[in-house]
């Protein structure tokens, strides 16, 4: 029950909407890897990697504490994720 509100609690925060709002691959980040050597690209993909880890980590901890073995779970769950992902953001 305390992870589920801690999780609730995180969807709302300012850091969650900064990391899902970085977490768009746009055409930004593919002109910073478009012609970069091999490190510049594993650094840029280090960086997005990072950022989307830190959008997703909530939910992926509530996946595995409601959805273990429960498929209706993890249907809702990866629908909300996959909306969040391609949803547009409201500006906040």
């Amino acid at each position: 029950m305390f992870v589920v509100a801690g999780i609730g609690v995180y969807e709302l925060t300012p850091f969650k909407r900064a990391c899902l709002r970085r977490c768009h691959p746009d055409e930004r980040v593919r002109e910073q890897a478009s012609g970069a050597g091999l490190a510049a690209n594993l650094a840029c993909g280090v960086r997005q990697g990072i950022v989307c880890v830190g959008c997703c980590w909530a939910l992926m901890a509530l996946l595995f504490v409601a959805g273990v073995m429960n498929v209706v779970w993890i249907a809702a769950i990866a629908l909300f994720v996959t909306a969040q992902k391609l949803l547009p953001l409201r500006a906040a």
